[in-house]
């Protein structure tokens, strides 16, 4: 948890910089095209390389609740 918190902080510090930059220097429209075309180049990696763990929970029989 500690590193997905390092990510989530450097992309809240990082993130309205590198836009102030992008529009600086280029228009809105192609600013939110390049921003648009990471967003989803991101999701597509994150959905392939984040697995996530199955939590078997099992069940002893003629266990009482107590």
């Amino acid at each position: 948890m500690g590193t997905f918190g390092s990510i989530f902080d450097i992309g809240h510090a990082s993130g309205p910089i590198l836009t102030g930059l992008l529009l600086a220097h280029l228009s809105y429209q192609y600013s939110f095209l390049i921003i648009a075309t990471i967003l989803i180049l991101a999701s597509f990696i994150f959905i392939l390389t984040v697995r996530e763990g199955k939590v078997v929970v099992f069940k002893q029989e003629g266990s009482s609740p107590n």
